[in-house]
Protein backbone atom coordinates (compact mmCIF):
# COMPACT_ATOMS: atom_id res chain seq x y z
CA UNK A 1 0.00 0.00 0.00
CA UNK A 2 1.06 3.57 -0.63
CA UNK A 3 1.68 6.25 1.96
CA UNK A 4 1.29 9.99 2.26
CA UNK A 5 4.24 12.17 1.29
CA UNK A 6 5.10 14.44 4.23
CA UNK A 7 6.96 17.75 4.24
CA UNK A 8 9.84 17.39 6.69
CA UNK A 9 8.41 19.78 9.29
CA UNK A 10 5.21 17.69 9.48
CA UNK A 11 6.83 14.25 9.77
CA UNK A 12 4.48 12.11 11.90
CA UNK A 13 5.88 11.53 15.36
CA UNK A 14 7.94 14.72 15.19
CA UNK A 15 5.01 17.14 15.59
CA UNK A 16 2.85 18.10 18.55
CA UNK A 17 0.02 15.80 17.48
CA UNK A 18 -0.72 13.28 14.73
CA UNK A 19 -3.95 11.49 13.87
CA UNK A 20 -4.77 8.84 11.30
CA UNK A 21 -8.02 7.20 10.21
CA UNK A 22 -8.46 4.59 7.52
CA UNK A 23 -11.17 2.48 5.91
CA UNK A 24 -10.87 -0.28 3.35
CA UNK A 25 -14.13 -0.76 1.49
CA UNK A 26 -15.40 -3.33 -0.99
CA UNK A 27 -17.37 -2.33 -4.07
CA UNK A 28 -16.01 1.23 -4.31
CA UNK A 29 -13.11 2.79 -6.15
CA UNK A 30 -10.99 5.93 -6.04
CA UNK A 31 -12.74 7.45 -9.06
CA UNK A 32 -16.06 7.38 -7.17
CA UNK A 33 -14.60 9.03 -4.07
CA UNK A 34 -12.39 11.64 -5.74
CA UNK A 35 -15.20 14.02 -6.85
CA UNK A 36 -16.28 14.41 -3.23
CA UNK A 37 -12.87 14.98 -1.70
CA UNK A 38 -11.10 16.71 -4.59
CA UNK A 39 -13.43 19.73 -4.59
CA UNK A 40 -13.72 21.53 -1.21
CA UNK A 41 -16.93 23.35 -2.19
CA UNK A 42 -18.83 20.03 -2.01
CA UNK A 43 -17.56 19.10 1.47
CA UNK A 44 -20.53 20.78 3.24
CA UNK A 45 -22.88 18.56 1.21
CA UNK A 46 -21.70 15.45 3.04
CA UNK A 47 -20.14 16.74 6.25
CA UNK A 48 -22.58 18.67 8.46
CA UNK A 49 -19.83 20.40 10.46
CA UNK A 50 -18.07 21.89 7.41
CA UNK A 51 -19.39 25.19 6.06
CA UNK A 52 -18.45 28.40 4.30
CA UNK A 53 -15.89 27.09 1.83
CA UNK A 54 -14.42 29.90 -0.24
CA UNK A 55 -11.39 30.45 -2.46
CA UNK A 56 -8.85 33.24 -2.59
CA UNK A 57 -9.56 36.31 -4.68
CA UNK A 58 -9.62 35.52 -8.37
CA UNK A 59 -9.54 31.74 -7.86
CA UNK A 60 -12.32 29.44 -9.03
CA UNK A 61 -13.77 26.36 -7.35
CA UNK A 62 -11.35 23.90 -8.90
CA UNK A 63 -8.17 23.22 -7.00
CA UNK A 64 -4.77 23.82 -8.54
CA UNK A 65 -1.30 23.67 -6.99
CA UNK A 66 -0.98 26.55 -4.54
CA UNK A 67 -4.75 27.21 -4.38
CA UNK A 68 -5.80 29.04 -1.23
CA UNK A 69 -9.15 28.33 0.35
CA UNK A 70 -10.92 28.92 3.65
CA UNK A 71 -13.45 26.72 5.37
CA UNK A 72 -15.13 26.46 8.72
CA UNK A 73 -15.34 23.18 10.60
CA UNK A 74 -17.46 23.62 13.69
CA UNK A 75 -16.28 26.85 15.32
CA UNK A 76 -12.83 26.73 13.73
CA UNK A 77 -11.89 28.72 10.61
CA UNK A 78 -9.12 27.06 8.60
CA UNK A 79 -7.03 29.06 6.12
CA UNK A 80 -5.62 26.45 3.77
CA UNK A 81 -3.10 26.28 0.95
CA UNK A 82 -3.09 23.28 -1.34
CA UNK A 83 0.17 21.32 -1.25
CA UNK A 84 -0.64 18.15 -3.26
CA UNK A 85 -3.31 17.43 -5.85
CA UNK A 86 -3.03 14.06 -7.59
CA UNK A 87 -6.26 12.77 -9.11
CA UNK A 88 -6.55 8.98 -9.28
CA UNK A 89 -5.28 7.12 -12.33
CA UNK A 90 -5.25 3.38 -13.03
CA UNK A 91 -1.62 3.25 -11.86
CA UNK A 92 -1.49 5.92 -9.15
CA UNK A 93 -3.58 6.55 -6.04
CA UNK A 94 -5.25 9.90 -5.48
CA UNK A 95 -3.75 12.24 -2.94
CA UNK A 96 -4.84 15.66 -1.81
CA UNK A 97 -3.10 17.60 0.94
CA UNK A 98 -3.08 21.10 2.29
CA UNK A 99 -1.39 23.17 4.95
CA UNK A 100 -4.02 24.67 7.21
CA UNK A 101 -3.62 27.51 9.66
CA UNK A 102 -5.93 28.38 12.53
CA UNK A 103 -5.57 31.50 14.68
CA UNK A 104 -2.33 32.48 12.89
CA UNK A 105 -0.15 34.91 14.81
CA UNK A 106 -1.74 34.18 18.19
CA UNK A 107 -0.79 32.06 21.17
CA UNK A 108 -3.51 29.61 20.11
CA UNK A 109 -2.15 29.19 16.57
CA UNK A 110 -2.18 25.75 14.99
CA UNK A 111 -0.52 24.81 11.72
CA UNK A 112 -1.44 21.46 10.24
CA UNK A 113 -0.75 19.29 7.23
CA UNK A 114 -3.90 17.34 6.32
CA UNK A 115 -3.79 14.65 3.63
CA UNK A 116 -6.15 12.18 2.02
CA UNK A 117 -4.88 9.14 0.13
CA UNK A 118 -7.41 7.17 -1.91
CA UNK A 119 -6.06 3.95 -3.36
CA UNK A 120 -7.65 1.19 -5.41
CA UNK A 121 -6.78 -2.28 -4.13
CA UNK A 122 -7.13 -5.75 -5.61
CA UNK A 123 -10.51 -7.43 -5.47
CA UNK A 124 -12.61 -4.31 -6.14
CA UNK A 125 -11.63 -2.62 -2.90
CA UNK A 126 -10.54 0.92 -2.09
CA UNK A 127 -8.45 2.26 0.77
CA UNK A 128 -9.27 5.71 2.11
CA UNK A 129 -6.67 7.16 4.46
CA UNK A 130 -6.85 10.56 6.17
CA UNK A 131 -3.92 11.77 8.25
CA UNK A 132 -3.09 15.07 9.91
CA UNK A 133 0.08 16.25 11.59
CA UNK A 134 -0.31 19.35 13.79
CA UNK A 135 1.95 21.97 15.36
CA UNK A 136 1.05 24.40 18.15
CA UNK A 137 0.08 24.57 21.82
CA UNK A 138 -3.57 23.60 21.20
CA UNK A 139 -2.39 20.58 19.18
CA UNK A 140 -0.14 19.51 22.04
CA UNK A 141 -3.07 19.82 24.44
CA UNK A 142 -5.30 17.73 22.14
CA UNK A 143 -2.67 15.01 22.02
CA UNK A 144 -3.28 14.32 25.70
CA UNK A 145 -7.09 14.38 25.59
CA UNK A 146 -9.22 11.25 25.80
CA UNK A 147 -11.26 11.00 23.72
CA UNK A 148 -9.06 12.75 21.17
CA UNK A 149 -11.15 15.49 19.49
CA UNK A 150 -8.97 15.58 16.35
CA UNK A 151 -9.15 11.82 15.90
CA UNK A 152 -12.92 11.82 16.41
CA UNK A 153 -13.39 14.71 13.96
CA UNK A 154 -11.38 12.91 11.28
CA UNK A 155 -13.25 9.68 11.86
CA UNK A 156 -16.56 11.54 11.43
CA UNK A 157 -15.32 13.13 8.20
CA UNK A 158 -14.25 9.74 6.83
CA UNK A 159 -17.52 8.07 7.77
CA UNK A 160 -19.54 10.94 6.25
CA UNK A 161 -17.51 10.60 3.04
CA UNK A 162 -18.14 6.84 2.87
CA UNK A 163 -21.87 7.37 3.46
CA UNK A 164 -22.04 10.02 0.72
CA UNK A 165 -20.36 7.71 -1.80
CA UNK A 166 -22.80 4.97 -0.81
CA UNK A 167 -25.75 7.32 -1.39
CA UNK A 168 -24.41 8.27 -4.83
CA UNK A 169 -24.08 4.63 -5.80
CA UNK A 170 -27.68 3.93 -4.72
CA UNK A 171 -29.07 6.54 -7.10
Amino acid sequence: MNEIRWPEMFTPGMTDHFVSVEKILAGMNAAQIWPLIGRPTVWPQFHPRIAEVSFGQGEGVDLAPGSRFVFRIGDVVVNAELAVLDAPTPHRPAQIAWIGRVNAGTENAVTAYFAWLIEDLEGGRVRVLAQESLLGKPALAMAGMRPDPALNAHHDWLMNLVAAVGRQRAV
